[in-house]
Order: structure tokens, then sequence, then C-alpha cells
């Protein structure tokens, strides 16, 4: 069933008519498997009781929570009213979470309770906090309850909110229209060939788009079954095993960074688990094309790539689950989007040329939430302006080159970007993950400092850093290498395994004091 023209108030119903009986949502805390049937049934209790707190079309209801089964029917409560969801980070401190508060101002706030006998609770609050009845308590009262219908939103009204990780600053609310979300998830089902057998592991959360959509959105698109399972058992590569093992995924979404910690470990892993899938998704950053060769031909299934960004609605660049090109280190082709590669004039730059990669199509976010001066710094007649460094493929692929932002400049004025060493360092054979990040400074070229894990603690580390030293400059040459290097025991990474930029600024800011 494709949802291009469908808007989130018929994608539910529509499932349920079509797939009322097929397993959507497996609880991995209670062991419990949902049919579509009973879960919108579910969800249409919850708006229910929403609604009845004064919740309507156009309202706000931000939910505070990890991937769960309360917390995705809470999301499809939300679009039921026609109301607009804002899911955030549960782990986010205080320093980040009040300002999104404030600037979201929520009628009503759902945030994830402790855990409670058969599993997590997410517990009701008004803006000021004050606790309310468990999802599982409004559930129990069903039976007293009418269940609310959907509410007709035109497709062009807010769906989200959804705050961007802040890997470069504090998170920006960027709003998605109702029709783009459901555009986003038609073309994940049409692009890879998701079907109605499917049981799909995201690895990412609500707040992050790529966890929003391949949970709560693309399986109910096709009537596939979304696997919810605890933050845990999802942190480490033996626990994404585990649940691959348990659940029988068809499907796993994750990022390069599981990719690459599955080779280093690979030894230790048990190669028939990660058959299973019959595919991966992979996205949040780049894909080196050794890896993706090299786990393709360990597995023997297709490590799909695919690009986008919260602000493009996710995806708008991939490969298909019948590329032959999958591992062939580039982005793959325009999706349901037009994308082109302009220099700093605007001049729309030939193929093999780099530029910024400039996105347009009617995914594109709404704007910033309350900050039209930094949509009009992004967002002209041309398109969205990734700020990715990008070049068109003569055939029509877009190959990634680094993040414009991320870039540093050299004493030499000569800019480097840090995904160029990080791509480097993944191959060194002592290394398990590795990141850069540039310093600013005001009276000298930008420095930029590695952090290592390493396999072992290592003895003489001084001696290790000067391996890893002349390993760079053997494979990017004298000018594009660390100035110091740091070892840290894990890479901090954000909602779809993006590294998290500035944890790893302030480390360096820390160790410099």
């Amino acid at each position: 069933m494709g949802i291009c023209a469908v808007n989130l108030d018929d994608l539910l119903d529509r499932t349920v008519a079509a797939h009322g009986d097929r397993p959507a949502l497996i609880d991995g805390c209670t062991g419990e498997t949902w049919s579509y049937a009973r879960a919108v049934r579910a969800a249409a209790l919850v708006a229910a009781r929403l609604s009845s707190l004064g919740v309507g079309p156009g309202d706000r209801v931000l939910v505070r929570s990890f991937t769960c089964l309360p917390a995705v029917l809470a999301c499809w409560a939300v679009w039921r009213l026609g109301a607009v969801l804002v899911p955030v980070d549960p782990n986010w401190p205080p320093y980040l979470l009040d300002p999104i508060m404030e600037k979201a101002a929520p009628r009503i706030a759902l945030h994830a309770g402790d855990a409670a006998p058969g599993g997590p609770s997410v517990s009701l609050a008004d803006p000021d906090g004050l606790p309310g009845p468990t999802f599982r308590e409004w559930l129990g009262a069903e039976r007293d309850e009418a269940a609310a219908g959907p509410c007709k939103v035109p497709e062009t009204a807010p769906g989200a909110i959804l705050f961007t990780s802040g890997s470069t600053g504090l998170p920006k609310g960027v709003v998605l229209s109702r029709g783009a979300l459901a555009r986003s998830a038609g073309l994940v089902v049409d692009t890879f060939g998701w079907c109605e057998h499917d049981r799909f592991l995201n690895l990412g959360e609500l707040h992050a788009m790529s966890g929003l959509r391949n949970t709560c959105l693309a399986p109910a698109a096709c009537g596939a079954a979304a696997i919810l399972t605890p933050p845990s058992a999802r942190a480490h590569v033996f626990g994404v095993q585990a649940c691959l093992q348990e659940y029988r995924a068809t499907g796993l979404g994750t990022g390069p960074a599981l990719v690459r910690m599955v080779l280093k470990l690979k030894d230790r892993l048990q190669p028939e688990v990660w058959r299973t899938p019959r595919m991966v998704l992979c996205t949040g950053g780049a894909l080196a094309a050794a890896d993706a060769a090299a786990f393709q031909a360990w597995t023997g299934r297709p490590l799909i790539n695919y690009y986008g960004l919260t602000e493009t609605a996710g995806i708008c660049i991939a490969h298909t689950s019948v590329s032959a090109e999958a591992a062939d280190g580039s982005l793959g082709r325009p999706v349901g989007a037009r994308c082109r590669i302009l220099d700093r004039g605007g001049r729309e730059l030939p193929p093999m040329e780099a530029g910024e990669l400039v996105i347009s199509g009617p995914n594109l976010m709404l704007g910033y939430l309350g900050r039209p001066d930094l949509t009009a710094e992004v967002m002209d007649d041309a398109g969205f302006h990734t700020g990715d460094q990008a070049r068109a493929l003569p055939d029509g692929r877009v190959e990634l080159v680094g993040r414009l932002r991320n870039a540093i400049k050299t004493s030499l004025t000569d800019l480097l970007f840090p995904e160029e060493v990080e791509a480097a360092l993944e191959d060194h054979p002592g290394l398990i993950d590795a990141a850069a990040v540039g310093i600013p400074s005001q009276t000298e070229g930008d420095r930029l400092v590695a952090f290592l894990v390493t396999r072992q603690v290592e003895e003489h580390p001084r001696r290790f850093t000067g391996e890893v030293h002349q390993f760079l400059r053997d494979r990017l040459g004298p000018g594009r290498l660390p100035n110091a290097y740091r070892f840290i025991a894990c890479i901090p990474r954000l909602a779809g395994g993006k590294i998290d930029r500035m944890a790893l600024l302030r480390e360096a800011n820390h160790d410099q004091a």
C-alpha cells in the first residue's frame, strides 16, 4: 500500500483494513506482539484521553521517551488528533531540554517513567510537570472510553517538530508537515521494497527522523511489524546480535558506526545471525565503500546506503534494494527530490566538480521553529542548502566529500574535513573507533584533534600515537594530519549514530584547560 497521497489521519485505519490481524508492534519489554487492530484501537483510546485533556488540531504534544510500545502509541494518538508531535531525547540534560520546552510550548508533555511491571510506562504531565496516569492505566480503562476517530487535517499542516541533535550547537526545531512525514515513509517502502512480511529493527530513537519514520510510519505503510527493544539491548553490537536472533528481524536500520564495529569484532560474532535480515539500511554518515563491500561479503546480505537530513524529512538520496552499486562509496541517486551541486555563487556545477549539495522537493521542512532568520540562511528559491560538500557523478549518483560546517581551516588556509581523517583512521588495525574535531583559533589555523578508541590499553601511548600519525601521513600526506591525539573509552554519538562533535569539542577544551 503506497501512502504518497494519504494523510497521517488515514494511514492507520487503512492499514487496519488491509492488515488488521498482522503483527504491528513486537514489544521487547513484555514479549507481547500487538496486531494492527489492537494497537490502533489502543492509540485511539490514548487519543481520546488526550482530547479530554484539551489536545486538539495544531496543539503540540511533547514525548520524551525511548522507543517503546507506549511511546509509539502516543505518536499515533497525537497524529490521530491532528496535533503536532514533539519527540525529544530522554537523555538530554536540563540545559538542552529547558529551552526546548520553552520554545515548543507543548500543551501536554508525555515522559518515560520508571520501569513498571511488564515494561516501561509513559506518564502524563501537564505543562507544569504534574504527574498523571500511566499509559497502562489508560489502556486498562478501555471499556469505559470511546475511541477517538481520526481528525481530518490538511497535509500541509505541521505534523512533527524534530529538534536537530545539536552536533554543532543548541538544537533547532525542524517543523515538518504531515504530508512530508507520510511521503517520507512511502519513499522508504517503495525504494527498499518493504512488505507486510517484514519485521524491522531500527536502532535509532524516536526523536531522530530515521527512528520515528522507520518505527512509527514506514512499517504501517505496508503492514510490516516494528520491533521495539530497550536501549540497553541496542547499545552495543552484541546486544544488536541478540535482538536479531531473538526477534528474527528481516530488516535492520543502523549507521556506519555499527557497520565498522561489526567488521572490527566479526571474529567474536555469529555470522549466521547477521544473515537473518534480508537487508540492512545504513544512514547518518558517510559509508566507506570498503566497509560496505566487506560487510556484504561477510553477511551475504545487501547493505543499502541512503542519505537524508531532518530538514528534508529524511531520505532524499539512496541506493535501492536491488542495486549492484550499494558498495560503490556513493550515496546513490535522488529519490523523491531534486539534488544539485552548486558553487558559492549559486551556479550548478557539472559532474565531478565538488560544491554544496542543495535539495529541493515537496518534503522540505516548513522552517525552523521560531527562527525565520535561520530558515532564511539555509532555504531559498534553490531549495535547502545542506552544508554538505558533494559531487555528482556522470551517471546521476551523488558522492559525499565532506561536511562544509565541519571543515576546519589550517594555518595555510586549506580546508580540511575531519571525515577524511576519520575515514583513514578506520583502516588502522589497532583501532576500534575514531573521530576528529577541529578547535577554532583566532590567532592561527584551527587545530585538529583525533580521538582514538583502541582494542586494548596501550602500554606506550606515545609510541602508538606516533605509529598512527605515520599511518595517516602515508595516506593523507603531511598537510592533512591531526595536531594532537587523545585516547577515549568510546566515541560519543547522537541519534542515528552521528558523532557528537560538541561533546568531543568539550572534551578537547577540557584537556587544554
